[in-house]
């Protein structure tokens, strides 16, 4: 690849994949710097034909483009207009860039939030779990780690680590959990607990977790939990499930790899405890070590478990208490128990050291093996309590128990339909021991051998009539149902050679003469590499002699005159064999050396990693995918991709269209023969990179806040599909019409020529709303009273806001003085507590002005009364001098009748009728100005009423004056009704005093 050369995947893939100077990953993650990830066993690498599955498809979904700043620049889109530059990189699919560490378990929930379905994260850091578990719910994630992380409960803290719901999935790869050692003495949440749910474990270990069912996983019904590699250990229950908690009909747990190691319960499943669901113990899985007090490896209640394959229960045992320990390998409670392959040994219990069947079945077929399982009672190999068991195939061999040694059944059913069980016994019933004497002897093809206990013995001794009588060299070919065992005293045949009807044969050792050890006794016909470690084992097939074969022989393996501890690559092996023991039973001391040839394997397309689908995008320089290809077995590192279109081979992908892939394997590699071939299951589609020359954008480039967003119009000349406008800041999809600058991407949905992208187009610009906030002006007289805040009057909002949008507290406005000194002051605004839609506006904080007016000196003067005791005529003045005048000429002087005012107030005006000598009082100018021309004296203004109502006048008429005296004033109330009662008549209020 050319430096600088570049491509962008379109969807997504499960795989991770280093592209040029960018990364390819899936699902929804971000760019940042790692390591290649490959999916490969700790143990074994797949290469040849024999060990991959032809249908088994590679995992191909969505996918999402990832980039840095260095692979995205292209001539066309510079500066920064570029579609894929670092700050305003192209997307897929709406995906989120991932932070560049993951520090902290917030940081983890918060990419975890980010993806919509799927999607894997990268950790580099190891992280501590301090509050309540991580939440995973609906979603596919996938966690991995280039050089192994951890996730760790801190001390004290007891709840879980992860909680995965509805549906969602969480697959560790590289990463591991500890729920802390110092915090296993308190029992806790499950690490991991799952509601309708699936985990799988590829590589990584879940450790120290301590719950009351499951110290590692609770899997709640409908739920799946998938070892396929990593450790399972070191975790308590304080009741079921040390390991795994399985609940429900539909929940199941399939070990396919890995190990259940070293896991406790105290009352039920050491390693695995199942209620109603199933377990499937299959590949490579290992289940080790575990205790607990009913099923040390495993406990199954009305449930299912199925051993198959190469699946290992092995050096588990059981804790008696009270009662008897049950079940050292498997404990089944009205289970159904098959042994379809695998081995279940060396485990250890009161009753039923391999399986304990309370109830239910147990069926051993296929290649099964249950061997060397210890029980201090009953049943060594398998103790049936009211189950049923049926062998059609397998072996048992090698059991130990006081009673029944290979099958106990205390109260159930057996059935020996075929296989063979094998092992150290006076008789038969020591072997198979059945009180109920369901079983009589063995049917069909079944074949049961019991070695006697001394060595030296070449006889057996049976102990019923039922049971068959013969001593070794006997043939007894014609017993029905057919069966043979016969034997023989030559030194280069020491045992028991037999066969069923369906001619299986196998080895059984029985006497004191010893084999010899010569060449033919091992397979070491040609192999051919296969990626596997390959051994070199005996010819015969008899797992017994096997056994012995191993336990004796030691064998040496050299390659080119080293010492080798494999048989792996391709090349030339010596084989050099070897019994030294001289307590060795079934080999006499002997040395012997031949070789084995380990052919190159052709490689086949099989052999290598590869998305079915591929799409790529082309931007101007030749797209490969030379590091999206990769062999599945490290050693095949010479080989060459090349391209084909339209029958034309090129090195790299110029331009749009589809292509075939090439692999041609060079003959350097050490275990591949060379050889090219074309992928017959995967194509690269190559499209165009939409430009921004392509795209019409209309929409305004500046404007002020109003609350709305900007109408966007984007079209184009070109066949790019359904064109939708894309709004982002900070490389984020927003949907937002708050202050800012935000960048417009036109999104095409991709047609047959163009991807699909979002291409960046142009960005627009939101300012803030100017709003003036203003103390309204106060106008008072000296001493009135202010209130206690002023009046807030606001400028104009955006469409739908009000100042309770932007103010938490409201602005004030307050007064800085009282009323007590005229003059102006400032009438001050204290702004208030804003809110985040605030930002939105320039806030603009105006002060007001309070004016206090001076107060003017009190008007209230005395009116005088005098009175004419001749014509009965009341005179009121505010003259003292007249007044005084008149009463100077007779005139009585009764006082001060009430006070008015000099200058302010309503005008009374005086008129005097020179005829009658009468003077008349009133308010209204035009009744003064028509009594005036009807020939009264107009005389002016007398004094001014109140223009208050706190001080009534009261006026009365006299009906029986003709001429003076007609009409009187009075302050009094007392005069008044008196006057009224004397006849005068009430006229009301006639003016105010002061």
């Amino acid at each position: 690849m050319k430096e600088g050369q570049k491509f962008k995947l379109i969807k997504w893939n499960k795989q991770l994949i280093s592209v040029a100077t960018g990364i390819l990953l899936v699902s929804q993650l971000a760019v940042g710097p790692v390591q290649v990830l490959a999916e490969t066993t700790d143990e074994t690498t797949p290469n040849s034909s024999e060990n991959i599955d032809p249908e088994s498809p590679l995992d191909v979904g969505m996918s999402s483009e990832l980039f840095t700043a260095d692979n995205q620049k292209s001539d066309g889109n510079a500066g920064g207009e570029s579609q894929a530059s670092a700050d305003r990189a192209t997307t897929r699919n709406n995906l989120s860039p991932q932070n560049d560490t993951i520090t902290t378990q917030a940081d983890l929930q918060g990419e975890i939030d980010k993806i919509e379905d799927s999607g894997t994260i990268i950790l580099s850091d190891n992280i501590e779990v301090n509050n309540e578990a991580i939440n995973i719910s609906g979603k596919n994630i996938t966690l991995t780690s280039a050089n192994g992380t951890t996730l760790k409960r801190v001390t004290n803290y007891f709840g879980g680590v992860f909680s995965v719901t509805n549906s969602g999935s969480l697959t560790l790869d590289n990463v591991s959990i500890d729920g802390n050692e110092n915090n296993k003495a308190t029992k806790g949440s499950s690490l991991i607990t799952l509601t309708s749910a699936t985990f799988t474990l590829k590589s990584g270990t879940l450790k120290n977790g301590n719950a009351r069912d499951g110290g590692a996983i609770y899997a709640g019904s409908g739920s799946s939990v998938n070892i396929e590699g990593g450790t399972i250990s070191n975790n308590t229950a304080t009741f079921n499930g040390g390991g795994i908690y399985a609940e429900g009909s539909t929940s199941k747990v399939n070990i396919e790899g890995g190990i259940v190691n070293g896991n406790l319960a105290d009352t039920e499943g050491g390693g695995i405890y199942a209620n109603d669901g199933t377990v499937t113990v299959s590949g490579n899985g290992t289940i080790s070590d575990n205790e607990s007090n009913f099923g040390g490896g495993i406990y199954a209640d009305t449930g299912t478990v199925i051993v198959s394959g190469s699946g290992t229960i092995s050096g588990n045992k059981t804790s008696s208490g009270t009662v008897p320990g049950l079940g050292g390998g498997i404990n089944a409670y009205h289970s159904e128990v098959k042994i379809e392959g695998g081995t279940i040994s060396d485990n250890e219990s009161d009753d039923g050291g391999g399986i304990n069947a309370t109830g239910g079945t147990v069926t051993v077929n296929g290649t099964g093996i249950i061997s060397d399982n210890t029980a201090t009672s009953y049943g060594g190999g398998i103790h049936a309590n009211t189950g049923t068991v049926t062998m059609s195939g397998g072996t048992i061999s090698g059991n130990e128990s006081a009673t029944g040694g290979g099958i106990n059944a205390e109260g159930g059913t057996v059935t020996v339909s075929g296989g063979l069980v094998y092992g150290e016994a006076a008789s038969v019933t020591d072997l198979i021991y059945d009180y109920r004497n369901n079983w009589k002897k063995p049917i069909e093809n079944g074949v049961v051998i019991a070695k006697a206990p001394s060595t030296t013995s070449n006889s057996f001794e049976w102990n019923s009539a039922i049971d068959l009588d013969f001593l070794l060299g006997e043939n007894i070919d014609d017993v029905d149902p057919f069966w043979t065992i016969s034997g023989t005293n030559e030194a280069q045949s020491v045992g028991i050679a037999y066969k069923d009807g369906t001619e299986a044969g196998g080895f059984i050792p029985v006497a004191d003469t010893k084999l010899k050890l010569t060449p033919n006794l091992l397979d070491v016909s040609d192999k051919t590499y296969n990626g596997k470690i390959q051994t070199v084992v005996p010819m015969d097939k008899n797992e017994c002699f096997r056994k012995a074969f191993a336990e004796e022989v030691t064998l040496t393996l050299y390659q080119s005159g080293m010492i080798s501890n494999r048989i792996k690559d391709a090349g030339y092996y010596t084989v050099m064999a070897d019994v030294t023991d001289e307590k060795s039973t079934l080999f006499s001391a002997g040395h012997i050396v031949t070789g084995v040839n380990v052919k190159k394997a052709t490689p086949t397309e099989k052999d290598f990693h590869y998305e079915r689908a591929t799409d790529l995008v082309y931007e101007g320089e030749g797209l490969t995918l030379e590091k999206a290809i990769t062999a599945k077995d490290e050693s095949l590192e010479h080989f060459t991709v090349t391209y084909v279109k339209d029958n034309v081979e090129t090195e790299t992908m110029n331009e749009a269209g589809t292509y075939q892939i090439k692999i041609a394997v060079h003959n350097t590699n050490n275990n591949f023969n060379s050889n090219q071939f074309v992928l017959s299951d995967a194509t690269v589609t190559v499209k165009n990179a939409p430009t921004k020359d392509l795209y019409k954008g209309t929409f305004s480039k500046k404007h002020t806040y109003d609350g709305e967003k900007p109408v966007i119009t984007i079209t184009s000349d070109e066949k790019l599909g359904t064109i939708t406008p894309v709004i982002k800041q900070n490389n984020q999809k927003v949907d937002s019409s708050n202050v800012g600058t935000y960048q417009v991407y036109a999104h095409n949905d991709g047609s047959e020529k163009y991807a699909e992208a979002d291409t960046f187009i142009g960005e627009y610009e939101i300012t803030a709303k100017p709003l003036t906030i203003t103390a309204e002006d106060v106008k008072v007289q000296q001493e009135d009273l202010l209130p206690a805040l002023g009046t807030v009057k606001y400028g104009e909002f955006a469409t739908g806001e009000t100042e309770a949008t932007i103010f938490s507290q409201l602005p004030t406005a307050n007064f800085t003085t009282d009323t007590a000194k005229a003059g102006t002051f400032e009438i001050e605004m204290i702004p208030g507590v804003v809110t985040d839609a605030a930002n939105n506006y320039t806030i603009t904080y105006q002060k007001g002005t309070l004016t206090v007016t001076e107060k003017p000196a009190e008007d209230r003067v005395p009116l005088y009364r005098v009175y004419n005791k001749n014509n009965g005529e009341h005179l009121y003045t505010k003259s003292l001098t007249e007044a005084q005048g008149l009463i100077n000429k007779g005139w009585q002087d009764e006082g001060i009748g009430w006070y008015g005012g000099e200058k302010t107030g309503k005008a009374a005006y005086r008129l005097y009728n020179p005829n009658s000598g009468e003077h008349f009082y009133t308010l209204d100018q035009a009744e003064y100005d028509s009594v005036g021309q009807a020939g009264w004296n107009k005389e002016g203004i007398a004094f001014y009423a109140s223009e208050e109502t706190e001080i009534p006048i009261y006026r009365v008429f006299n009906p029986n004056a003709q001429d003076a005296g007609s009409h009187h004033y009075t302050l009094s109330t007392t005069e008044n009704t008196g006057l009224v009662s004397e006849g005068w008549r009430s006229e009301g209020v006639g003016f105010y005093g002061k």
